[in-house]
């Protein structure tokens, strides 16, 4: 993963994610942070079977793969010891949450789209799966000690900020999209800022600008790489 890829992953799922468990534990740090990994690490466990099975087998389909492993050759006992080491971890993590009912619905609705978009050959239907993975993908790690109330208060911040975010670059990478000014730090900056119009008029409706914030939280991440970039380029 790129120095870029992990700028992007701290700001918009890991820390986000961070402030949230800290803002429904009475911002308490050390609970938050535990929640997190506990979250975290049960998530991706998970999810990485579904890339274990998709750079080995899946992959094979496409036209134009993603080898996260390159092109190496792995045998079939190591890939089987990667996915039975990922299964123990989750299942002891469920075996913490009591394999309550929302968390074994939740991963099965992720394992059936993570599943659906190994099988799907057509990168144009795939589009779909991976925008629901995304949802998933940020939920994962807080959707335990977080109120459904508040998933839902956020749900349309996260949507837009994020999921569709980055199912454009998913789209783009599979040459499905014609949006090239889409790369454009400020048309990114822009686009944001037009998306906060709906989410003002959501808070109103849901009475809450918690929404809002989270809103603003995602836009300052376009600013300050804007102003970033600014300042980069005055100084090159």
């Amino acid at each position: 993963m790129s120095m870029k890829d992990w700028i992007f992953h701290t700001w918009n799922e890991w820390f986000i994610n961070f402030l949230l468990l800290f803002y429904v534990a009475d911002f308490e740090p050390l609970i938050a942070l535990k929640n997190f990994v506990i979250g975290y690490i049960a998530f991706i466990s998970f999810y990485e079977i579904g890339y274990i099975v998709n750079d080995f087998y899946a992959v094979k389909k496409e036209k134009a793969p993603r080898m996260r492993f390159g092109s190496q050759q792995v045998s079939q006992f190591i890939i089987w010891l990667w996915v039975a080491i990922r299964v123990a971890i989750f299942l002891a993590i469920s075996y913490y949450f009591h394999f309550s009912a929302d968390w074994m619905l939740f991963y099965l609705g992720l394992g059936i789209v993570f599943a659906l978009h190994n099988v799907l050959t057509s990168s144009a239907l795939k589009t779909f799966t991976f925008l629901q993975l995304a949802i998933f993908r940020f939920w994962a790690p807080v959707f335990m000690f977080v109120p459904k109330s508040l998933i839902g208060l956020l749900f349309p911040v996260v949507f837009f900020y994020y999921v569709f975010n980055r199912t454009l670059t998913y789209m783009d990478s599979k040459s499905l999209l014609q949006m090239p000014e889409r790369l454009s730090i400020s048309f990114r900056l822009q686009a944001s800022l037009v998306l906060l119009t709906f989410l003002l008029f959501w808070a109103y409706f849901v009475q809450s600008w918690l929404c809002v914030l989270c809103a603003v939280y995602f836009l300052l991440f376009w600013i300050i790489v804007s102003v970033l970039g600014r300042q980069f380029s005055s100084t090159s």
